[in-house]
């Protein structure tokens, strides 16, 4: 009999999706695809009492009946997502990996992760059975064994959740209490450390590797001593495979995964995550996509990041071939597995595109004529006219592109933070890609807006997407105001928002206002319809004359003017009457602007050109360096004379856009000066504001004994 996939949509009659027996094809092709601005940006105001403060609450009008949730009942949950693809192609490649960047890929495919995930899923129920909690832990990097196990968990509907290095040991700690988790997947490497947990309710520890009793007798031996089972999944499977019992499936309401989130502030929270949250955000995520879709993808971001998990689940019901990093430890063999396996787009963050963009600019400085043709393109995709370029288009953006193996690279997905407008504008002149943009959080299952990529204006996180309802709740102590700037806290609900934070209702409830999920971040609704994101609620202070400051929006406005500065901290008390900043500075463009001001420099009482500086910080890139060479780079970014010209290069776009109280009047610079490790950045590059005041405290209160140094007078 065949059946009959269906996307429902409000206002439209349902749309056909597939039929038993078709082709991938043939099911993208009935798959609405939306291609004009009407598309996307109509909204409809969802009927109900007027509240003081708020906005009316919207939706898409996509959706003005009913959200969209699922294409048909047939694919409620993660799993049957799967089981569909495996059942409509099981021989196809799945799973991709490699032993070293100079191997082939090997392949498993649909039907072997099928019948491997079942034997693993019998091995964890076997040893489960018996267990208070049968919650899985995942401790692992991208690979290819992580969404097998995946698989065998939802095939039994167990929970899972995953562990990240920059959580901390605390945190490791923390979460294995609330979760009481018994089981953990790891990798050989791992284990010691997490055998030096203080953690009641683990007993079994399961390796990616195969594991010798003689050559591993160590770590067999400290798993015994603190009374853990230590196993492989190779003697997992066997077990499932001797011991094997039927599925148990999960049902749309049940809990898929919880997400433990790091934050800015004190312990991770654990976001509970159920099918039906996940399902809806890629129903959507497929119809601002499936245009675009990837016979081949390449896994860049970590499992653990809910976006690239979400993203393995769109590409598994579009019955792609997704490939796992050679070394997921070394990023810098990223892109030699993208040029074996030629993705169809990338999964990114800000931070990676920003590295991509600093490699590419670090080759223009020795190619005027190519850095000529992508300023070129970048100043009319500005003006938003006709950027293309016939030399650069037809003969080096292919060489270009081919570097970074981004050779059928259709598309980048981009989220989990701004992306900084003109790295936005680089990215897409140089290698004549459109960027999609998002907008979401853990809460909303990852997707809450999408901007679909055509657009020609850039700057924003799209549109509202068409499983949500939104609305504005005003902020006056920032000055945000629906009515009045069409501003304000964007607030959600619908059938992707998560249903709790694990055992932390308390803390759940404090972030609801009359059945919509507050978000925390300001956003503002430009014509048309398309949202960005412009402060964070609570990022504000005010300073001694009584002015508040928004310290993200300032922030965000250096970084996204200035090419010279990779991350920023601006501080600021209500002792004081100017900010401070501390910025990570970006080594290769402060020798394009030394040598573009023709600067010299003196450091320990020799006189250095520009040209030596760029020696020298290619000498520190090159690790060859000395402590005192990089010691010396420091000392002269934080000479007063060049700190004064580099803070009025900074300030200069900023000009009558600021009010002078919202200018940075001091500032210290650094190389790296924030980052995971030293935990002053979140995994997902956010800043932790507390920890960068605490690391700085005495650079922060020396720029205040030195004064407002931003009013000397300069000549460039």
């Amino acid at each position: 009999m065949t059946s009959v996939a269906t996307v429902h949509k409000e206002g439209l009659p349902p749309a056909p999706i597939y039929n038993d027996g078709d082709s991938v094809e043939d099911v993208i092709d009935r798959i609405p695809v939306y291609q004009h601005l009407s598309d996307y940006e109509g909204l409809v105001e969802v009927p109900g009492p007027k509240k003081p403060g708020y906005s009316p609450i919207f939706r898409n009008q996509v959706a003005k009946d009913n959200h969209l949730t699922i294409y048909s009942p047939e694919l409620s949950t993660l799993y049957s997502i799967f089981i569909r693809s495996y059942f409509r192609n099981p021989d196809k490649k799945f799973l991709g990996y490699r032993a070293s960047t100079q191997s082939p890929f090997q392949y498993l495919t649909y039907a072997e992760v099928h019948d491997l995930s079942l034997d693993l899923g019998a091995g964890i129920k076997y040893l489960l059975a018996a267990e208070k909690s049968q919650i899985v832990t995942f401790y692992m990097p991208n690979c290819y064994q992580f969404p097998i196990i995946d698989l065998a968990t939802q095939a039994h509907s167990f929970v899972n959740t995953c562990l990240y290095d920059s959580l901390g040991q605390n945190a490791f700690v923390h979460i294995f209490g609330l979760t009481d988790s018994p089981i953990v997947f790891t990798q050989k490497s791992k284990v010691e450390k997490i055998v030096t947990l203080e953690v009641k309710s683990l007993k079994f520890i399961i390796t990616n590797e195969e594991l010798d009793s003689t050559k591993d007798f160590d770590l067999f031996d400290k798993c015994q001593k603190k009374g853990y089972l230590l196993m492989d999944l190779k003697s997992l499977a066997g077990l499932g495979k001797k011991h094997h019992v039927g599925v148990s499936l999960p049902k749309p309401d049940d809990i898929f995964t919880i997400s433990f989130t790091s934050g800015t502030t004190g312990m991770p929270k654990g976001v509970i995550i159920t099918h039906k949250m996940i399902v809806a955000s890629i129903s959507v995520t497929t119809l601002f996509t499936v245009g675009k879709r990837s016979l081949s993808v390449f896994v860049f971001l970590p499992l653990a990041h809910c976006f690239q998990r979400l993203a393995m689940y769109l590409d598994t019901l579009l019955e792609s071939t997704l490939h796992f990093p050679t070394d997921p430890t070394n990023p810098a063999t990223y892109f030699e597995d993208m040029k074996a396996c030629k993705p169809g787009y990338l999964c990114a963050v800000p931070r990676i595109l920003t590295k991509i963009e600093m490699a590419l600019k670090s080759v223009l400085q020795n190619s005027k004529f190519l850095s000529k043709c992508i300023y070129y393109k970048i100043e009319k995709l500005k003006k938003g006219e006709d950027a293309s370029h016939f030399v650069y288009d037809k003969f080096l953006c292919k060489k270009i592109r081919a570097a970074f193996g981004f050779d059928n690279i259709n598309y980048i997905a981009c989220g989990s933070a701004v992306l900084p407008i003109e790295t936005q504008y680089f990215i897409r002149a140089a290698f004549n890609l459109p960027i999609i943009e998002g907008y979401g959080l853990t809460e909303s299952g990852t997707v809450a807006t999408m901007n679909p990529g055509f657009l020609k204006t850039l700057g924003y996180v799209g549109y509202i997407g068409f499983q949500l309802d939104m609305r504005f709740r005003d902020v006056p102590e920032m000055g945000y105001s629906f009515e009045k700037n069409r501003s304000g806290e964007l607030l959600i609900r619908g059938p992707c928002i998560s249903p709790g934070y694990w055992k932390a209702e308390a803390k759940w409830q404090e972030n609801l206002d009359d059945g919509f999920f507050c978000t925390g971040d300001i956003f503002k609704m430009h014509p048309g319809n398309l949202l960005s994101v412009i402060d964070r609620v609570k990022n504000f202070f005010k300073l001694s004359q009584g002015k508040f400051i928004s310290s993200e929006k300032i922030q965000d406005s250096y970084l996204n003017t200035s090419a010279l500065i990779e991350h920023m901290f601006v501080y600021g008390d209500s002792a004081r009457n100017f900010l401070v900043a501390i910025a990570s500075i970006n080594v290769a463009e402060i020798g394009n602007y030394l040598l573009k001001h023709d600067i010299a420099f003196t450091v320990d009482g020799k006189k250095y050109t520009a040209g030596d500086y760029i020696e020298l910080n290619q000498q520190v890139m090159a690790n060859k360096a000395p402590y005192k060479i990089t010691s010396s780079l420091l000392n002269l970014l934080n000479d007063k004379s060049l700190r004064v010209k580099i803070l009025t290069e900074l300030n200069k776009p900023l000009m009558g856009k600021f009010l002078s109280y919202e200018m940075i009047k001091n500032i210290h610079f650094g190389t790296n000066s924030f980052s995971i490790e030293e935990d002053t950045l979140t995994p997902t590059l956010k800043l932790k504001r507390h920890n960068a005041k605490r690391k700085y405290d005495e650079e922060i209160e020396m720029m205040y004994k030195e004064g407002n140094i931003s009013t000397a007078s300069v000549r460039l």
